[in-house]
């Protein structure tokens, strides 16, 4: 998946880390870019909403290190052929698309892996999610 592929590309690299790290400091929104979990969907949500909101950083960044002479030519080929996908129209859609979703079932998922789970109010919650995702989808 394109965030993980996102997420191992900095975080494999001291350098690529710290020109993330150190643009994200200077941002008033940036959020840390996190891997994204096969198991829980509220992670899934933060990974999405991250990216969202670090977008313009990540995409300096990806400049940054095309442009930068400590970086290799595979660093630079790699990071130019991520920057090229993530400023495509169709991932642009994407993620908001994503972000609506996970956004919307945020709340249905974190109460349903909680330890105690009360049966009633699950059944509401899925029944309201359900309606919303209806809404969004006739939109």
């Amino acid at each position: 998946m394109l965030f993980q592929e996102l997420h191992n590309y900095f975080t494999l690299s001291i350098k690529r880390c710290h020109v993330l790290r150190e643009a994200l400091d200077k941002s008033p929104y940036g959020l840390n870019i996190k891997s994204v979990s096969d198991t829980r969907w509220t992670a899934n949500y933060g990974s999405i909403l991250a990216v969202i909101e670090s977008y313009d950083e990540i995409i300096y960044c990806f400049q940054l290190i095309e442009e930068g002479e400590q970086f290799d030519k595979e660093s630079k080929l790699q990071g130019k052929n991520l920057r090229n996908k993530f400023i495509s129209y169709e991932i642009i859609v994407l993620l908001k698309f994503m972000e609506n979703i996970t956004r919307t079932t945020n709340s249905l998922t974190a109460h349903l892996q909680t330890k105690q789970l009360n049966i009633l109010s699950s059944m509401e919650l899925i029944t309201n999610t359900l309606k919303l995702i209806k809404m969004m989808r006739n939109q």
